[in-house]
């Protein structure tokens, strides 16, 4: 069986702002908490002359919209984020200061571009068939998704639970699983538990499984460049077939069918774009 090559547990170096934000923060997250906060101050004011509700409507995830055409909303609604609960803005961001820039050192900034986006993808997709006729916003499903994965690179560190309870980064993961699972079968929260739940698990599958998708992407890859130039040979070979003929035929060129000609001006229009 081949390995994963991100398999490997990469060593932990302790960072936050006592290593120097410069220093900590990586592009990906960067720009994620750029946008996130973005979004939050347009929303803000915005809300002094909107209400926030008419904003939300197509922004947010509501899954009777999503399902018959807003698509969009699976995308959207992990950058809104209410901007009457400031507090669920800045834990999200915080988490993702926190952990973020340790995963995305180890997956590179497209792969944990990809972990982020896919995890609140996934989220919203758990959220809308659990829990459908509740709307939901906010950047946790995909958030948890880089906690999964900064689990499962870094399981023996040391993280503070609320702040206060020293706990290892696998427990803590298995702990807010335990708690999300609480909240959605209790139903006496409006926390999307459902999303955070989506985005946990997404974010476990991705990091132990994804390498099977690169590579099939690859193989394909691989064949479709084959084929093409196996084509592009093909062509060429015609082309030198049909340059004989003129240079056989009397009349030159105008002994080619309709077809030959047209078959020749083509490869020759391909040919000088490529150049």
């Amino acid at each position: 069986m081949r390995q994963n090559r991100y398999s490997e547990r990469p060593q932990f170096r302790p960072g936050g702002f006592m290593a120097g934000f410069r220093a900590r923060l990586t592009p990906v997250v960067g720009c994620l908490l750029a946008i996130n906060v973005g979004v939050f101050i347009v929303i803000l004011v915005l809300h002094l002359f909107y209400r926030f509700e008419q904003f939300a409507q197509w922004f947010a995830l509501v899954p009777p919209l999503a399902v018959r055409g807003a698509v969009w909303q699976f995308v959207t609604y992990m950058f809104l984020h209410d901007p009457r609960v400031l507090l669920h803005l800045l834990f999200n961001m915080y988490v993702l200061f926190a952990f973020g820039p340790h995963v995305e050192t180890v997956m590179q900034p497209r792969r944990f571009l990809s972990l982020y986006l896919f995890s609140g993808l996934m989220a919203g997709v758990a959220h809308t068939a659990l829990a459908y006729n509740h709307p939901v916003l906010g950047a946790s499903g995909a958030i948890l998704g880089v906690m999964a994965a900064f689990a499962y690179y870094y399981p023996n560190v040391r993280v503070l639970l609320f702040f206060i309870i020293p706990i290892r980064a696998r427990n803590l993961v298995w702990v807010l699983a335990g708690v999300d699972l609480f909240i959605a079968y209790s139903g006496g929260s409006r926390i999307a538990a459902f999303a955070h739940l989506g985005g946990l698990f997404t974010g476990m599958l991705f990091v132990r499984y994804d390498w099977l998708v690169y590579r099939k992407v690859a193989e394909q890859r691989s064949r479709w460049y084959y084929r093409r130039e196996r084509s592009r040979e093909d062509a060429r070979m015609r082309v030198d077939e049909l340059l004989e003929k003129i240079h056989r035929h009397p009349d030159g060129i105008k002994g080619l069918t309709f077809r030959e000609r047209f078959f020749l001006k083509r490869f020759s229009s391909r040919y000088r774009k490529s150049k």
